[in-house]
């Protein structure tokens, strides 16, 4: 985990532990120690085959055009927004936190999820099994969604979370909606920050570098998917829309910090990388989290336990890519002490339920997501006792895709 950003053409992840990978590989390729990576193997190469099978996705292919009038923009619906059941004709939509409207079928959002997330399964299944089927499955995905030019998505967020209404909204002061022009007068709103869907591609790149020397990925197909994120890196870092999310106090603000070193790092440019996290990251530290180690800012969402895993998956994702270049953000130290450090202490005893968790849920209790964040923190301060409590998580299965990429000792 935590891999150094290597020389050209060698493999370069931070979010992935390569040292992890080429152990569940070497372990594969052996045959030794089924019992701990079988199940978990098996269904991820289940998932991998059905996917070979399956069409690619496209932005062009939503069931609504954008105001721009071109397929080729991405277009969402604000996921929490909903028809406003006391006007006549729904408008303008109303917000119902940690209620996802099914609506947002209708538009890009969860195609892009899907895109990354069958990225993301045939790169890692390739990589453990050197099958050339899911290397180049993976790169039919990349290429339509981000390179051929009859399907790809333009590299901006213009329209993401897309607000139906004109005006008259119930807002949060701080967070306004935003009104983006389109083409012949059809503009439309937007939430404030609404690029935080962009997340979905900073998570999922550090997995294309498992593909790269194979037969269905080119260092030509790799060159243009750069130059398509070098764009988009641009435009977050000058858009008004990149600046609205840069200064958000919660985990929009954090993410927008991923998203920008993500998209540097992969594209090659250390200089920005290093920018954000050496001197963006630490003010984002000292912002948003309490001096107990607590992302207050997400403590009173309503599925809050899920915004306390994703804010704190941002700044662990920061750690991990800020160690990659050279810069301690683990051991980043403030008035109230290590802040990262005291956010793992402070979650731990939740996940187990020896404390009960007080804070508004819309569901059940699933901790099975903080075992990244438990991998990384072992790495990131070199203590198996974080690994150890990984064991220890309720609904920890023995097919689940972690066993195979947080399975190696930190020592």
């Amino acid at each position: 985990m935590g891999n150094k950003v290597s020389m050209p053409g060698e493999r370069r992840t931070t979010r992935l532990s390569i040292k992890s990978l080429e152990y569940m590989k070497e372990k594969i390729s052996l045959s030794e120690d089924a019992d701990l990576w079988m199940p978990a193997l098996s269904k991820l190469r289940q998932e991998a085959d059905n996917l070979i099978a399956r069409d690619c996705y496209s932005v062009v292919n939503k069931n609504h055009i954008p105001p721009s009038e071109s397929m080729h923009d991405y277009f969402s619906l604000s996921i929490y927004k909903w028809p406003d059941p006391n006007t006549p004709d729904g408008l303008p939509y109303i917000s119902r936190d940690g209620y996802i409207n099914p609506e947002v079928a209708e538009y890009d959002g969860p195609r892009l999820a899907l895109m990354a997330n069958a990225v993301d399964t045939l790169n890692i299944t390739y990589y453990l099994t050197g099958e050339e089927k899911y290397a180049q499955k993976a790169g039919d995905f990349l290429r339509t969604w981000f390179l051929n030019p009859e399907t790809k998505m333009n590299p901006n967020m213009l329209y993401a979370q897309y607000v139906p209404g004109n005006g008259g909204f119930i807002e949060i002061p701080r967070y306004p909606n935003r009104y983006v022009a389109g083409k012949n007068g059809k503009g439309v709103y937007v939430s404030f920050g609404g690029i935080i869907e962009g997340t979905r591609l900073a998570c999922f790149i550090d997995s294309i570098e498992l593909i790269r020397g194979s037969t269905g990925w080119s260092e030509d197909d790799h060159a243009h998917l750069q130059q398509w994120f070098r764009e988009f890196l641009q435009w977050i870092l000058e858009s008004s829309h990149g600046k609205d999310e840069e200064s958000c106090y919660n985990n929009h603000g954090s993410w927008y910090c991923v998203q920008a070193a993500a998209y540097a790092i992969f594209c090659e440019d250390f200089d920005t990388a290093k920018e954000i996290l050496a001197k963006k990251a630490p003010g984002r530290i000292d912002l948003q989290f309490d001096e107990e180690g607590r992302l207050y800012e997400e403590l009173y969402r309503a599925h809050s336990i899920g915004y306390v895993n994703y804010g704190m998956a941002s700044f662990y994702n920061l750690a991990q890519m800020a160690k990659s270049l050279d810069i301690d953000l683990w051991n980043y130290e403030n008035k109230h002490g290590k802040p990262l450090k005291k956010a793992i202490e402070w979650i731990i005893p939740f996940l187990y339920g020896s404390k009960e968790w007080t804070y508004p849920l819309v569901s059940d209790m699933n901790c099975v997501g903080f075992i990244p964040l438990l991998y990384m923190a072992a790495d990131g301060y070199n203590e198996d006792a974080y690994m150890d409590a990984i064991g220890r998580i309720p609904g920890y299965k023995a097919d689940n895709i972690f066993k195979l990429l947080y399975a190696v000792p930190v020592n």
